[in-house]
């Protein structure tokens, strides 16, 4: 037998060279005599025995001296090279995998199994990948809403508020009762029925309002800390002054007096959308309709002394017959409010006066005041650009306002 490195005669069954010193692969053997055959072959040239179809290790060479190396080798054992890559073949790694580990699973009495190393790893892998693209997609949602929780119930808010403002509404015109000669009992009752057109159109859009403050009132119950909280508030507000823009076209040449956005002339419905619902509705009598809100209230009753039962039980009330201000937090449109002084409020509505009665030698506004003791209750007949003549009372307590109302004498 020679080495293959230095062709040097060694004995069989050496596992080094005497000479050179190379590591000496020993041919595949027989799995049935023993004896060795030449890789390739199909059957023991010895016994017959079958041999092929089992892989047999390929010989590799060290690249530096060319010396035999064993597959797995990490240096050459003849010159000390480092291999590149382990000497480990296709051929080799098929005859340890289907070789050794088969016998060590029958001195085991176990089956052959895969590893299952690398698929617990892939699986690992292409969780974390799921998290990562998950976790990838909320953030851009969340920056296309602008990071705003409640930014798809807004935008359907906006919506449902756009198209409920959006319903054609019937051209109401208001009589003049101050021209001469007075408006006709029949343009009276046109403009009755044009107002029950109005207000049935209102309803249906103060319905659809109301849909959406409940919304807003859910939003204000799920937002959590004080800023979401806030920013829940703010587009309640922005929601409202959109509704007041509204409230007042659609109000507008039909107001007397001074006003509070809604004021003498306007509907229930358009009073509610600027409000909200009432805190109370007082003491409700046939002929007589109220809305009390905190520091505001809204009447309206049927006049005329003590109408018969039969009367005031089909008296419809339509629009605002009166106006009373309590709290000192709520400014008219032309800007009075409580605890102004005399001097303030008569400077206030002498700017804002315009004369609009029959009487064109009446270019002054009058200023009706009667005195007890420091009490001082003020009568004025006033008009706006924007509004009817209308009567005003003001009552002053020690030279302050405590009580202003709009009120038919």
């Amino acid at each position: 037998m020679l080495c293959p490195n230095c062709r040097q005669e060694i004995k069989a069954g050496s596992k080094f060279c005497g000479k050179c010193g190379a590591r000496i692969v020993r041919p595949p053997a027989c799995p049935a005599c023993g004896s060795p055959f030449l890789p390739g072959a199909d059957f023991c040239a010895e016994c017959g025995a079958r041999v092929g179809g089992k892989p047999v290790p390929a010989q590799a060479f060290c690249p530096e001296c060319g010396a035999a190396v064993l597959p797995g080798d990490t240096f050459c054992v003849v010159c000390g090279a480092r291999l590149k890559e382990p000497a480990v073949t296709e051929n080799s790694k098929s005859f340890q995998s289907q070789s050794r580990e088969p016998a060590q699973a029958q001195q085991q009495g176990l089956a052959p199994q895969k590893p299952q190393g690398s698929g617990q790893r892939k699986m690992l892998m292409a969780a974390a990948a799921a998290v990562v693209i998950l976790f990838l997609l909320g953030m851009a949602m969340l920056l296309m809403s602008g990071g705003d929780k409640f930014a798809k119930e807004k935008e359907a808010i906006g919506k449902a508020e756009k198209a409920a403002m959006s319903m054609q509404l019937p051209v109401v015109v208001k009589p003049d009762n101050w021209k001469q000669p007075r408006p006709t009992k029949q343009e009276g009752e046109q403009y009755k029925e044009g107002l029950d057109q109005l207000i049935a159109a209102e309803t249906k859009i103060l319905a659809e309002m109301q849909k959406s403050d409940a919304q807003i009132s859910q939003m204000l119950s799920k937002a959590s800390g004080e800023e979401e909280k806030k920013d829940v508030l703010a587009f309640r507000e922005k929601v409202r002054q959109d509704r007041i823009s509204f409230v007042k076209k659609v109000s507008q040449g039909r107001l007397s007096g001074d006003t509070f956005i809604a004021g003498v002339g306007s509907t229930w419905p358009e009073v509610e959308m600027v409000y909200g619902k009432p805190v109370s509705t007082g003491k409700q009598s046939l002929g007589s309709k109220e809305y009390d809100y905190n520091g505001i209230k809204f009447e309206d009753w049927i006049g005329g002394g003590v109408p018969p039962l039969e009367v005031r039980k089909k008296w419809v009330s339509r629009t605002v017959g009166c106006v009373t201000v309590t709290d000192n937090s709520i400014i008219s449109d032309a800007g009075v409010k409580l605890g102004m002084t005399y001097t303030e409020v008569y400077n206030i509505l002498k700017s804002k006066y315009v004369n609009k009665t029959y009487n064109a030698k009446r270019d002054t506004m009058r200023f009706d005041q009667y005195q007890k003791g420091d009490d001082i209750n003020v009568t004025v007949q006033f008009a706006m650009k924007e509004t009817w003549p209308y009567l005003m009372f003001l009552d002053f307590k020690k030279g302050k306002l405590v009580r202003y109302a709009v009120a038919p004498n």
